[in-house]
């Protein structure tokens, strides 16, 4: 699982984090007060179809007793955001561009951290639902 939600952040980040794309973001952002339907256009067609595909993986993984997460799509949501959220935003707003070893090492934490959890190997147990 790890190489696959490693693969599927740095595809995410090859188009989210382009330049075509930060500028789309920030535009639709400008306008879509203004513009009725523009943001959950752009939303329906952008994340939220990322959201979904990996929704779709996550709950496969759960039916398969990979993972065990109440809301694939919630969790997909969130783990996007953990990837790509910091490096995003910060294109967004002209604060200084991550580099792409700062890319890899957001997925690749977000990863471990989704897959793993917080706490200390040697004290991790399933807690209780």
């Amino acid at each position: 699982m790890a190489e696959t939600l490693t693969d599927f952040g740095r595809k995410v980040a090859e188009v989210v984090l382009a330049p075509p794309a930060i500028a789309l973001h920030r535009l639709v952002t400008a306008e879509a007060d203004r513009v009725p339907g523009l943001g959950q256009t752009f939303f329906d067609y952008g994340p939220g179809r990322g959201n979904a595909i990996l929704a779709d993986y996550l709950r496969g993984q759960c039916e398969a007793g990979v993972i065990d997460v109440p809301d694939p799509l919630l969790s997909s949501v969130q783990l996007f955001q953990a990837m790509l959220g910091g490096p995003q935003m910060r294109l967004l707003t002209n604060a200084p561009a991550p580099g792409p070893e700062e890319v890899e090492a957001s997925i690749a934490n977000a990863v471990e951290t989704f897959l793993h959890g917080a706490v200390p190997r040697a004290a991790a147990t399933v807690p209780a639902r």
